[in-house]
């Protein structure tokens, strides 16, 4: 992204992993998570093919890149470091859990808060039109 365009081009790469990006990072999945709780929506097992799908084109985007000239946005997409293979499989392999994770999430959600998911799912508009 944006930062470690930045970072790189100085050619600091202390500045993609710090104190500072690990409380961001921290906020932004407390804030995910409370979003997640609160909403009335459910994750379904079918859009784990979607998760696979973007994680598949962003791969194949950033060889793509790198092949015609760019860099690697995350040193696990290094196509020159003869382990990215394996980064590849670790990261879907975390992904994967994460998403089966959220999913177990969202049924014990909809079984312990059914009013929750009541509230996602109003028969009728809040607004007449």
């Amino acid at each position: 992204g944006v930062v470690s365009d930045a970072a790189l081009s100085n050619g600091d790469d202390k500045k993609l992993l710090n104190f500072t990006s690990y409380c961001e990072h921290a906020v932004n999945v407390f804030g995910v998570g409370l979003e997640f709780f609160m909403n009335g929506m459910t994750i379904e097992l079918h859009g784990f093919t979607v998760i696979v799908a973007w994680a598949t084109l962003y791969t194949l985007f950033c060889t793509t890149f790198q092949v015609a000239g760019g860099f690697s946005p995350y040193f696990f997409t290094d196509i020159s470091d003869p382990f990215t293979p394996l980064w590849s499989i670790l990261v879907t392999t975390l992904v994967s859990f994460f998403y089966f994770l959220v999913y177990r999430l969202s049924i014990l959600k909809e079984k312990y808060f059914p009013f929750i998911i009541s509230l996602g799912s109003l028969e009728e508009p809040l607004t007449k039109e």
